[in-house]
């Protein structure tokens, strides 16, 4: 290792006053990865890594209160016994403090991923593992992928609330302000990919994450079936936020798609899924009228007349599903499905064309 490196006084990351600055993490780990330790100064820090440990065992586990507080009373206190440890050392005493970073981190971050709002460990899950996994993707397409997913997140939190009967003033009010600030901020990065020209993508990104809340804004839908007037009330109003969300979406999504030129495959693609709907709504009247008119029944000796209402139910909740992704402008989607629902009317056709056979 370079001498100048010893002699060379870095912060790391650290205020004069010896704390270490948050804003400056990153660039605390970048400067880390860039250490390359002699084999003595491996064995130096691996020999005082086991002595840490050694004087501090592992004990009783504590309850998620207890641990808390206990972890962020001695810190401190671990941290100054590593900087004794590597003091003699900048760029081993940096390689420590990251570790010591991550090791105190880890045990919440992980028992938070399940946190809902108003829990303990919740602002662990949305003000650490949330923004950990934000900063380490470079690719804007990723950015915007992840910010859906934090914002999808958010609407599956207050759906478990709801469904466990956990909502209360505060809850509700954290999850509302919650879901509204990863909202914006996933159709910001949404903005951002199709201002850098990715608008193709944009649009499947956004019709996604509008497909998604829908789903959540149903099963919501569903819940209030069973609830009191009082859990109506509030489960009305979360639905009705969660649809709003989407409806915003789907305005981005729209505007996006005013811009695209007629050749763009999404607009064939909507084209297509258009015309494919209506064809599918044509043949599925014929095949209702034909199980709701006994006359016609009755001019073919047909046998399987059962069978035919149920493909016919199967070809109206697939041509229901397909125009709902329609709707979202998930367009290869919504083909697939329409092209299902004309195969059932195709097979009622077969059906009552061998009936009519002499």
């Amino acid at each position: 290792m370079n001498k100048n490196n010893h002699s060379k006084k870095h912060n790391f990351g650290m205020k004069d006053s010896g704390e270490i600055n948050p804003k400056d993490f990153q660039g605390l780990f970048a400067k880390a990865q860039e250490i390359e330790l002699t084999s003595a100064e491996k064995t130096k820090g691996y020999d005082a890594f086991h002595l840490f440990i050694a004087k501090n065992p592992p004990k009783p586990a504590l309850s998620i209160h207890h641990y808390l507080v206990k972890l962020f009373i001695s810190a401190k206190e671990k941290y100054t016994t590593l900087c004794a440890f590597t003091k003699q050392n900048h760029l081993a005493h940096a390689a420590m403090v990251a570790c010591l970073i991550l090791i105190l981190l880890a045990a919440p971050a992980y028992a938070a991923q399940n946190a809902l709002p108003g829990d303990v460990l919740y602002p662990i899950k949305i003000g650490i593992n949330e923004n950990i996994e934000a900063v380490i993707v470079f690719d804007k397409e990723e950015k915007a992928r992840i910010a859906v997913k934090h914002a999808l997140e958010r609407a599956e939190e207050i759906e478990l609330l709801a469904a466990q009967g956990r909502i209360n003033a505060a809850r509700e009010a954290t999850a509302h302000a919650r879901i509204a600030h990863d909202a914006k901020i996933a159709q910001q990065k949404i903005a951002q990919l199709k201002a850098q020209g990715e608008i193709d993508e944009a649009i499947r990104i956004s019709s996604d994450y509008e497909s998604k809340l829908i789903a959540h804004n149903k099963n919501i839908k569903d819940m209030e079936k069973n609830a009191s007037d009082d859990a109506q009330v509030k489960l009305t109003e979360i639905r009705n936020n969660i649809r709003g969300y989407a409806l915003a979406s789907a305005k981005q999504r729209n505007m996006f798609e005013d811009s695209l030129d007629a050749s763009s495959t999404i607009i064939i693609a909507k084209k297509t899924a258009l015309g494919e709907f209506n064809n599918s709504e044509v043949k599925i009247k014929q095949a209702e009228q034909f199980v709701a008119t006994p006359t016609l029944q009755a001019a073919t000796r047909i046998q399987g007349i059962e069978e035919v209402r149920s493909k016919v139910e199967t070809a109206k909740k697939t041509l229901e599903e397909a125009q709902e992704k329609l709707e979202v402008g998930a367009y290869d989607t919504a083909l697939i499905l329409f092209k299902n629902a004309q195969e059932n009317v195709a097979a009622i056709n077969d059906i009552i064309d061998y009936s009519k056979k002499p």
